[in-house]
């Protein structure tokens, strides 16, 4: 069993595990627009899937912007500070700005129960 695991009383499995999204926010009309999620099983796959998600947001952002959300990927930095706040169970949050729109990057500790038959659901 990994250590981050716990068994309940039913026998079902508490596993940590992470839950990794992009957002596109319209500040100037208050929507939010989901663009992908996917839940990781650590802090790094956490930071690769960001990562990932920057790299195809730069490809399509004007040079400013692009600029902003190429500087993240190469922070070395930002990205130990990303990953010391997952592994203490915090929320993490990177936005690029663009014209009228924020997108928003985003990690967060969750707990996956897994059932006896591996089915399992999301804590958020």
């Amino acid at each position: 069993m990994h250590p981050n695991d716990a068994r309940r009383e039913d026998g079902s499995r508490l596993s940590a595990a992470y839950w990794c999204e992009a957002v596109a926010h319209l500040p100037a009309s208050g929507h939010s627009f989901w663009l992908a999620a996917c839940p990781v099983s650590s802090p790094r796959e956490a930071l690769c899937w960001l990562a990932d998600r920057a790299e195809r947001l730069a490809e399509q952002l004007d040079a400013s912007a692009a600029e902003a959300a190429r500087g993240w990927l190469v922070d070395a930095l930002a990205h130990e500070r990303m990953l010391l706040a997952l592994t203490e169970g915090s929320l993490f949050m990177h936005t690029i700005p663009d014209e009228g729109v924020r997108h928003i990057l985003s990690a967060r500790p969750v707990q996956l129960q897994v059932q006896a038959r591996e089915h399992f659901s999301v804590t958020i």
